[in-house]
């Protein structure tokens, strides 16, 4: 027993040698978290993801009937279930979706509303951005006889939606 004691004591001993014969050198820091710059709010007639300091959420629409056993063209209420609510995205989750964002040229669109026309009867797929200072609302109202959505527009959407299924795992 003593001698593992003055062992340990030793071993104590070297440790604080070997602390005091390495200068100290602080590593640089990045400013801030990677992504927390970032800002999405995707928004379909069915979900909605927000990610927004470096956090998700994933909220599930669920729509009533504005008659209970009648027929209705259009649902008067919804409610929500939260299916991810603030869980954080690692740095390179962050970085990732940042880059996707960039790279399809999500952010240099031309125009802010694509698909049918506001007159036309659509499913609205909202997407609103704010990376690096720049911020975009896009608006894609998806009907069978108009164009489809611009192909950014989809490869963001895409990615989320990966994301989402890679956090709820």
């Amino acid at each position: 027993m003593k001698k593992a004691v003055l062992l340990f004591a030793l071993f104590a001993v070297s440790l604080q040698l070997t602390a005091q014969v390495i200068p100290y050198q602080e590593l640089s820091r990045p400013e801030q978290k990677p992504g927390t710059d970032l800002k999405i709010y995707f928004e379909t007639p069915h979900d909605l993801i927000v990610v927004q300091d470096g956090y998700i959420s994933h909220q599930s629409k669920n729509y009533h009937e504005s008659t209970p056993g009648g027929y209705s063209a259009q649902p008067v209420q919804y409610s929500a279930q939260t299916v991810l609510e603030g869980i954080p995205l690692n740095g390179n989750q962050l970085l990732a979706l940042k880059d996707r964002i960039k790279n399809a040229g999500l952010l240099s669109l031309n125009g802010n509303a694509f698909g049918a026309p506001a007159h036309q009867n659509g499913e609205d797929h909202i997407i609103r951005v704010e990376v690096d200072g720049q911020k975009r609302n896009l608006i894609y109202r998806r009907n069978a006889s108009f164009p489809n959505a611009p192909g950014s527009f989809n490869q963001v959407s895409e990615y989320l939606w990966w994301l989402v299924t890679e956090v709820e795992q």
